[in-house]
């Protein structure tokens, strides 16, 4: 069995893709260009948001349903 890690959208942390947070903006620059930052813990993605506009949180069983896609 392996394991999968993100890294966290504030830091050099690496984070298990299961307990993160996520939180989605189609404004979100990223690597990818598909919006969705990563979180240590849902109040971290909370208080992002309320430094940078009230955006979609997800889990990452939420993100099963995601419409995955690059977002301009």
């Amino acid at each position: 069995m392996g394991a999968a890690y993100i890294k966290s959208a504030k830091g050099n942390e690496w984070l298990p893709v299961e307990d993160a947070t996520y939180v989605y903006s189609k404004d979100y620059w990223t690597p990818m260009n598909y919006g969705v930052l990563a979180f240590p813990s849902k109040v971290a993605a909370e208080q992002y948001m309320e430094e940078n506009g009230e955006d979609e949180v997800y889990s990452f069983e939420q993100l099963d349903d995601f419409q995955w896609g690059i977002h301009f």
